[in-house]
């Protein structure tokens, strides 16, 4: 008979597999703890990092920040001394952020770091503001789940979190006035904005396929709803727009299959392509009487659309607008272009 010393390194591991079956999940529970006190780490940095960011002297012309060490690459938190050499820590940052100095401010370009839950964008770099983040700097970062701007913040580039599918967390400062295209797209996880109102300037497919979105509240000055701004936000269920717009472009909410209303304010005058196209839940709506167009396939599939209110006279309404809106009514002035397109469509018609 074999003894353990005996036994090749397969056999005994398949003998304590069969006699001791407690061992791998043993082994498997040590491996998570590990995790834990990884994890457990981060979260201490980070909350010093806050902490004395918090506790700076007003008026103190530096903020303090997170420091990263290239050898370990584990981080610390210093308060930095107005009197300290600033390029020791511009080379630190450079580990994990690349910096453009513009215009007297500090624009990130890229990001170097490995992939992390929770970043926090310091309001100082190389002894400049943090003014910009670049386009594309935080692209497909998906274990992201929170996102510390600073208030120094004016821009937001194309694309800038964009694929960013774990965020779920994100505070836009006074600062802000710009939101690039596509900056937020396909953030899955992404439940609810506040948009400020220092804002006035929003690119388009922003928000496309934020499937968790429910509330939204754009700024006042922001005249165009830009193409695509809410596309496939299929949880999206209510949306102030600013009393100031005078355009919903195109695609603007399709596909937002859980608006059930939408208050579209006498300022717009035109409704574009596909913009509310697929919006299933939603059952009644007041065109304006500033509103001179209507896009094709503007309504189309709201299956759940039963009245419209069209109060212009020369509204113009596009191919397909109402297409698959099989229980619509169409409230419009006699003689009026809506009143004609009802009958061409054979859709119910009640004079207003």
């Amino acid at each position: 008979m074999q003894t353990l010393f005996q036994l090749t390194q397969k056999e005994y591991d398949a003998l304590c597999k069969k006699y001791f079956p407690f061992a791998e999940h043993e082994k498997k529970l040590n491996e998570c703890y590990e995790m834990i006190k990884k994890l457990q780490q981060e979260i201490d940095e980070i909350k010093a990092c806050i902490k004395a960011r918090d506790v700076s002297p007003a008026g103190h012309p530096h903020t303090p920040v997170m420091r990263v060490s290239s050898r370990h690459n584990k981080t610390s938190v210093k308060q930095q001394d107005t009197q300290s050499d600033a390029a020791p820590s511009e080379a630190m940052y450079e580990n994990d952020l690349a910096v453009d100095i513009r215009d007297g401010g500090a624009v990130i370009t890229k990001y170097t770091g490995m992939q992390k839950f929770k970043i926090i964008i310091p309001q100082r770099i190389r002894d400049h503001e943090v003014t910009a983040i670049g386009d594309d700097v935080f692209r497909n970062q998906r274990n992201l789940r929170i996102i510390v701007l600073p208030d120094s913040l004016r821009e937001i580039g194309r694309n800038a979190f964009r694929g960013c599918t774990a965020l779920n967390t994100v505070r836009f400062p006074d600062s802000l006035t710009k939101i690039g295209a596509c900056a937020f797209e396909s953030c899955l996880y992404l439940k609810s904005i506040d948009i400020p109102e220092s804002v006035k300037e929003i690119g388009e497919n922003a928000f496309k396929g934020c499937t968790a979105l429910t509330d939204v509240t754009l700024p006042y000055g922001i005249t165009v709803i830009p193409e695509g701004l809410f596309k496939n936000c299929t949880a999206l269920e209510n949306i102030v727009i600013p009393y100031d717009t005078t355009r919903i472009s195109d695609e603007a909410f399709g596909y937002c299959t859980s608006l059930k209303e939408i208050n579209i304010p006498k300022t717009v005058t035109s409704i574009g392509e596909n913009a509310f196209c697929d919006c299933s839940a939603l059952s009644e709506l007041t065109v304006p009487s500033g509103v001179t167009e209507i896009g094709f396939g503007a309504f189309a599939r709201c299956t759940s659309l039963t009245r419209i209110t069209i109060r212009g006279i020369g509204t113009e309404i596009g191919f397909g607008a109402f297409d698959q809106c099989r229980d619509l009514t169409i409230y419009a002035p006699a003689e009026s272009y809506a009143a004609d397109f009802a009958v061409k469509n054979n859709i119910v018609l009640h004079i207003i």
